[in-house]
Order: C-alpha cells, then structure tokens, then sequence
C-alpha cells in the first residue's frame, strides 16, 4: 500500500517530514531516490550568464538542486544504517558534462552533485550504502515539455543517436537497476541515460547533413558524393 507525501526539495523541514513519514508507514527504508530540480520556465528564463544572473537565483537553484539532495542524504542514511545498508541514486544531467549558452545555476548545481555521489558513496560504502547517479538526456516529461519545444526538440532529435527522445519509463528502469540487487556491485557510477547525446563528437550532426552517415575519412567532399 503506498502513501503519498506532498514536500517541496527546497524545504529541509518537509525533506525531513518525507523520510520520517515513508519510515513510518513501511518501518524502514531501503531506497532514496533523490529526484528534483528547479524546472520553472520562468526561473529557467533568469538562469542565464554570469553577469546577468541574480544571487537569489543561483541560491534558489541550489537550495533545491544541491541542498534539497543533502537533506535526502542526512535524514534517509542513518535509517539505512540501522538496516544494516540501502541503495541511493541522484538525478543529475548531462548540464553537468558540458558547457552551454545559459543555465549555468542549473549546470553547476548538477555539477555538484556529480561529486556529491562519489563522497556518498566513498563514505557509506563500506557500512553497506551504495550510492549512484544516472544523467538523462531530454526527457519527454511535462517539464520537458514546458522547457524544449519547437525546433530545439528537431535539434535535440538529431544530436541523439536512437530513434526517439527519452520517456519517463526510461529513467525509471535505469533508477529500479540500480536500486536493486542486480546493481549490488556498483557504486559511485554515473549511469548516462540520454540516447548517446553525449558520447559521439560534436561535429556530427554536421558532418551527416553534408555527407550523410557513410561519409569516410580521407575522402574529400567529391569522393563522398560520388
């Protein structure tokens, strides 16, 4: 039987309200899920350059993105002890890689967490808590929705090596993996959940519109149009 609890990441007390609750209901804790960002059009809009940005919003994105994941931390790992270990996985993103245009709260705050699951992981490993993080690509979430439209989705589209975009059922598979026992020898990854967005080089959406996807090295433009 599950039971849903209403809490905003940004709001320590209501963090905390959420462990003590699931514990309560279930009598242990055996995964967290740390799963939460700032993704507000609005607030996305002001997460620009670092000259044009306000403090406040560099202190909003990381009271929720970086903050919100310690408070998960510090209030579920002492029940995980007591249980004698658990499993732990972050959210993160490909932000984190990878400059861009804009958003650089959003990037350094994912940035963090990066590390922030390797600490995690390097000091509870041993007590029986492992702690992993998965960086998905765009997602067709609602908040992906609001955010990625138009022709920013036709170029995420190209720049990703499946056929589609990423669903919601993607990034729960990945998280369920390694929440689970079949995951018991991992710790510390980084699990990239993006469709090959960023393992191939940056040119090559370029160089496919030019040559198509059988172009060779060492031809020339002539040769490859032959």
């Amino acid at each position: 039987m599950t039971e849903h609890v209403v809490a905003h990441a940004g709001d320590v007390a209501a963090v905390e309200r959420l462990v003590s609750t699931t514990v309560q209901h279930f009598g242990r804790l055996d995964v967290l899920h740390n799963n939460a960002a700032i993704m507000d059009p609005k607030h996305i809009a002001q997460d620009t350059n670092p000259v044009d940005i306000e403090f406040d919003v560099w202190d909003r994105t990381f009271a929720v993105n970086v903050r919100g994941y310690l408070a998960g931390c510090k209030y579920a790992i002492p029940h995980m002890l007591e249980a004698g270990g658990g499993a732990i996985v972050m959210t993160i993103s490909g932000s984190a890689k990878l400059g861009d245009l804009g958003a650089i709260a959003y990037a350094a705050s994912k940035g963090a967490i990066t590390t922030f699951v390797k600490s995690v992981a390097t000091i509870y490993g041993k007590q029986g808590i492992r702690c992993n993080g998965i960086n998905p690509g765009l997602i067709r979430t609602e908040g992906g929705r609001r955010n990625v439209h138009g022709a920013m989705v036709d170029i995420q589209l190209r720049n990703t090596l499946t056929p589609r975009l990423g669903e919601s059922e993607d990034i729960a598979a990945a998280v369920a993996y390694l929440a689970s026992d079949d995951a018991a020898f991992v710790t510390g990854a980084i699990l990239d959940v993006d469709g090959g967005m960023l393992c191939h080089m940056p040119y090559m959406t370029d160089v496919m519109a030019e040559y198509g996807t059988t172009m060779g090295f060492g031809e020339s433009r002539e040769e490859a149009a032959v």
